[in-house]
């Protein structure tokens, strides 16, 4: 059940993505920070949803919040795409981004429940190809089609979302009830407690806010970097580097992990940092010399951004646990939960620097950025600052 809503939720998500900009630019006479700040609006609903309310969340049955979030999803399909009020299409944005955090801590909230640790590593697996081959296969549709209708996109999300209360409600009356048990974690509280007496810590969780948001600037900024240089169909280039990355994420994940497993979580993410300023170099090479000329050209800063995500976010955990002590995992694990910060801080970001500096500047100041960030974590294998036997430094 998790598995299938996880995968029709993020479908419609990845519908609705890459045209969202697309559609501000052609029915609203709004400044490009305007299109930043909306264009952040549904990553930061998402995480405040998040970070907020997991735990509140975690003694609802799943069946009702399934059925509420996907009833929810449907209705907002009558709000997307409205040219006419810019308050409603922020309304509508607001409410994609509840509908999609509720259906993802569902999801994780019923798998967690599942008393077998075999079991729950399964089905996150499972969560994880799901939600990446939404990501593949949502964008397709836009790149073949001939031209750009979003009523019909409209539709397809009005679909989604009834087919997933449908799912949701016969799972309600059909399905084997699985109790979820109030979560034990601990509170917003005492990861800011850990925060601030652990400046390492600290040190972390800014280095990774920084990449998550240079890994997110492939999304609202990226879009806009490509309307605003006037290339031809941009979402459907915008798709083809979305579908691109996913698949090769499905392909390359267990066989890099494979690959890398021996390695210093801290040297991991130096290297994945290194292979995601690569990716960032080649962007901006791909958009200021080949524009859209041969669009395919594309797929190699994609796959090259696909190798470090596989490496970089499959390390931040594994990285916090070995910094936490054993009674204060839970808080040092809700701390983290910061990174997710830097997906709304990349569209604001984005607009910033294509109002101030220009289009050409996007991707060399995220490869500054990154530069920056690789360094940071090489210094700290290089003099062993860190190390699963230490997690107090400064």
């Amino acid at each position: 059940m998790p598995i299938m809503m996880t995968f029709l939720s993020n479908s419609g998500f990845f519908l609705i993505w890459p045209l969202t900009a697309t559609f501000i630019n052609q029915h609203y006479d709004v400044t490009q920070m305007t299109i930043g700040f909306l264009m952040a609006l549904l990553p930061l609903t998402s995480f405040l949803c998040s970070f907020l309310f997991t735990s509140k969340l975690s003694a609802t049955r799943y069946e009702i919040g399934f059925i509420l979030s996907s009833a929810l999803l449907a209705i907002n399909s009558l709000l997307l795409f409205n040219n006419n009020n810019i308050v409603i299409f922020s309304l509508s944005i607001v409410l994609l981004g509840i509908s999609h955090s509720l259906i993802s801590m569902f999801s994780k909230l019923t798998i967690s429940a599942y008393k077998n640790e075999n079991k729950r590593k399964k089905y996150f697996g499972h969560l994880f190809y799901a939600t990446n081959v939404s990501a593949f296969s949502s964008p397709l549709i836009i790149f073949f089609s001939s031209e750009l209708d979003f009523n019909y996109t409209k539709n397809i999300i009005l679909l989604l979302g009834l087919v997933m209360l449908t799912f949701a409600m016969l799972n309600l009356v059909f399905g084997k009830q699985l109790k979820i048990e109030k979560s034990k974690e601990t509170s917003m509280i005492d990861s800011f407690n850990c925060l601030k007496k652990d400046r390492f810590l600290r040190l972390i969780v800014l280095l990774n806010i920084l990449i998550t948001m240079v890994y997110s600037f492939i999304d609202a900024p990226l879009i806009n970097t490509l309307i605003d240089l006037k290339i031809q169909d941009p979402e459907k280039l915008f798709s083809l580097i979305l579908s691109t990355a996913a698949i090769f994420i499905l392909v390359l994940y267990y066989p890099i992990q494979s690959m890398i497993k021996n390695l210093n979580t801290t040297l991991k993410m130096a290297y994945g940092c290194v292979l995601l300023l690569i990716s960032q170099i080649a962007f901006h090479f791909c958009l200021h010399y080949n524009p859209d000329q041969y669009i395919y050209i594309y797929i190699i800063p994609s796959i090259i951004m696909s190798i470090a995500e596989c490496i970089i976010f499959s390390s931040t955990n594994p990285q916090i646990l070995e910094l936490s002590p054993n009674n204060e995992r839970g808080a040092y694990l809700g701390a983290s939960s910061l990174y997710s910060s830097g997906t709304f801080l990349a569209p604001i970001m984005g607009a910033l620097i294509i109002t101030h500096l220009g289009s050409n500047y996007v991707f060399i100041s995220t490869s500054i950025i990154t530069i920056i960030v690789a360094y940071a974590y090489y210094f700290i294998y290089s003099n062993k600052i860190f190390s699963s036997q230490t997690t107090k430094v400064f």
